[in-house]
């Protein structure tokens, strides 16, 4: 008997316990936020989903008005209800409510017009939070988050360009929901209008006090093992730490952020000689400083949920335990975001821990619980794309990288949301700017044949391969486009009876050193490197011609003339010191001949008509010009 009444109590004690776990392990959602660049929404949750025992998503679309809701079980919203009304814009009105408490069901439902294709919406869950998809489209920087800049101020500080207004409800008293505004705006709420007390319940934010990206909300900050942790809500960005002196203290300031009452203003202990304060330095930044005499013992971590950030200790990190989990290095590469600035994305196959570091001269990037494969490969790309660099191994488990910059670049790193990608944004286009000139009809031309040159033998060089895969946009790479158009002019000018030599002829790296190398050792009458462009401002199309040396201008100028019967805007002819079109003896240069960042020019720059139509004007200009040379 005594024996079936423990049993029957220890079947109790364990549904119980199942009960208070399913309990813990329910879906916190804390806020919303739309992403009009990516036609996203956004649901950060205080829990990981991958703690979530169950998550069933319930859809259903509905006439008068248009709308359509996702019903999220197991799920509780932990702010009051938010509504966000828009102007100008597919979308109507976005709702985010507790529709239920028991069972706990949090409901989604966006109000739209017809221009709205259902079937391309999805419901995607991440480690931290619910994406909810709005169109089918494949925007890699849409998902990537800015964990380091170093410029104060960046055009994405300010508001996306959909205005709109954002409601919020809630039954809570006035002070609690003061805080609550204050949490998710980036400086005072100048304009709203105030009608009597009952404002506070139905809170309007003007659209030019809202700031969508990088936001984050600092609610803690503790000391552990003389390290510092920051922990909050959305996303935290860090700028390049600032060394004060009288006292000796570092800074680090947290862009777009605002900390929480309960902490501002206060200074924790981390050492006997060693403390940290915390403050709001401007009412778009949060700034954190510690007075140290090791100013340079100190650095940053980002956590794979973004959502808390260490500040370690070097010579103490070995003490914290940074991750569970030990990822692969799935894919390497390098590319051009544009012509002048470099993209090196690194995919992992789990979440990574990274730190970042810019120094004077270079920049460290640190993974604290990966591996790489393969080190010496992906040193030898390093090293041929910018000098000397190290990639190091530490235990089992930290990789370090260092790469040796211009002490005039400005960089920027960026992670996916999910923790697996990470992206370093090397901005050459910072460094004291190259002389560009539009040629006019005054500039005296000459045209110079190199001694000894083979007067039918021409270079053909097709921008970037392999590892760099040049400006990419939609998974579509330059690389590839460089390619195809540099094989057809090869064809055509063949068949009139000239000699091809090409730097590449499959997708393969080579460096622009090499490139250089080939082309003088085999002396043609003529070089040209073929490039797609891109631009930050999608709008910018068409074509466009670079020369350096004197003896390129009649050259470019003859094949801009040619481009220019392209249907695409002329840009002109620019002298520009490229590495290739600098350093080949012979006549060079470098055409752009469409920007990948355009939709419009990127989906005619991928057709077989502009491909052979372009090959086809790179070849007439080549022997309008051939003919003029003695």
């Amino acid at each position: 008997m005594i024996k079936k009444i423990l049993q029957i109590i220890i079947i109790l004690l364990f549904l119980s316990f199942q009960q208070i776990c399913f309990a813990v392990n329910e879906i916190k959602i804390t806020d919303l936020v739309f992403d009009n660049s990516s036609k996203i929404i956004f649901l950060p949750t205080y829990n990981t989903l991958d703690e979530v025992e169950k998550l069933n998503v319930e859809s259903k679309s509905l006439e008068n008005p248009n709308r359509t809701f996702f019903d999220i079980s197991n799920s509780i919203l932990t702010v009051g209800n938010i509504v966000y009304n828009f102007k100008n814009s597919p979308i109507e009105k976005v709702v985010l409510a507790q529709n239920s408490t028991n069972p706990n069901v949090v409901r989604l439902t966006f109000y739209h017009n017809n221009n709205i294709d259902l079937s391309k919406v999805e419901l995607l869950k991440l480690r931290n939070g619910l994406v909810l998809k709005l169109e089918e489209m494949n925007i890699p920087n849409s998902s990537l988050h800015r964990s380091f800049r170093e410029e104060k101020s960046l055009s994405s500080d300010f508001i996306e360009k959909l205005t709109f207004l954002k409601q919020i409800s809630d039954d809570k008293n006035n002070d609690q929901i003061q805080n609550e505004v204050t949490s998710i705006i980036n400086k005072p709420a100048h304009g709203i209008k105030t009608v009597g007390e009952d404002v506070l319940n139905n809170i309007f934010i003007p659209d030019d006090t809202k700031r969508l990206r990088s936001k984050s909300y600092i609610q803690k900050l503790s000391v552990r093992n003389g390290n510092i942790l920051l922990n909050g809500l959305g996303n935290i960005t860090v700028e390049k730490p600032i060394i004060l002196s009288n006292p000796s203290r570092i800074a680090f300031d947290l862009a777009n952020a605002i900390v929480s009452h309960e902490i501002k203003n206060k200074t924790f202990n981390i050492s006997q000689n060693e403390k940290v304060l915390i403050s709001q330095f401007e009412p778009t930044k949060v700034r954190v400083v510690i007075y140290t005499d090791n100013v340079n013992d100190y650095e940053s971590v980002f956590s794979f949920d973004q959502q808390s950030l260490l500040i370690v200790n070097k010579n103490r990190i070995s003490n914290v335990k940074l991750s569970d989990n030990i990822s692969k290095l799935s894919s390497f590469t390098i590319s051009n975001y544009n012509i002048d600035d470099k993209n090196l994305t690194f995919e992992f196959n789990n979440p990574c821990v990274f730190s970042y570091i810019r120094n004077p001269d270079n920049i460290e990037f640190i993974i604290y619980n990966a591996n790489f494969l393969d080190i010496t490969k992906i040193k030898t790309t390093l090293t041929n794309f910018f000098g000397e660099a190290k990639v190091e191994s530490y235990g089992r488990s930290i990789i370090k990288i260092t790469i040796n910059i211009n002490p005039n670049s400005k960089t920027e790193f960026f992670e996916t949301i999910n923790g697996k990608k990470a992206v370093i944004l090397i901005k050459n286009k910072m460094l004291k700017p190259q002389p560009i000139v539009i040629p006019k009809d005054n500039i005296e031309e000459t045209i110079n044949v190199p001694k000894n040159a083979d007067k039918k033998l021409i270079v053909l060089d097709a921008g970037h391969g392999g590892s760099d895969v040049g400006a990419t946009r939609n998974g579509i790479y330059e690389k590839d486009i460089n390619l195809d158009v540099t094989n057809r002019l090869a064809r055509m000018l063949t068949k009139k009876g000239f000699k091809i030599v090409l730097t590449r002829r499959e997708d393969e790296t080579v460096s622009l050193q090499e490139r250089v190398e080939i082309s003088n050792a085999k002396r043609p009458i003529l070089f040209m490197s073929v490039h797609v462009n891109a631009s930050v401002n999608e709008s910018v199309r068409g074509v466009e011609t670079h020369y350096w040396k004197d003896n390129s201008l009649a050259y470019a100028k003859i094949v801009q003339k040619h481009l220019c019967t392209i249907d695409s805007p002329a840009r002109g002819v620019v002298k520009s010191k490229f590495y290739v079109i600098n350093h080949t003896e012979a006549p060079a240069v470098l055409v752009e001949i469409g920007f990948i960042s355009n939709t419009q020019e990127r989906n005619e720059l991928i057709s077989e008509k502009r491909k052979e139509q372009t090959a086809k004007v790179l070849a007439d200009a080549i022997v309008e010009y051939l003919k003029t040379v003695k």
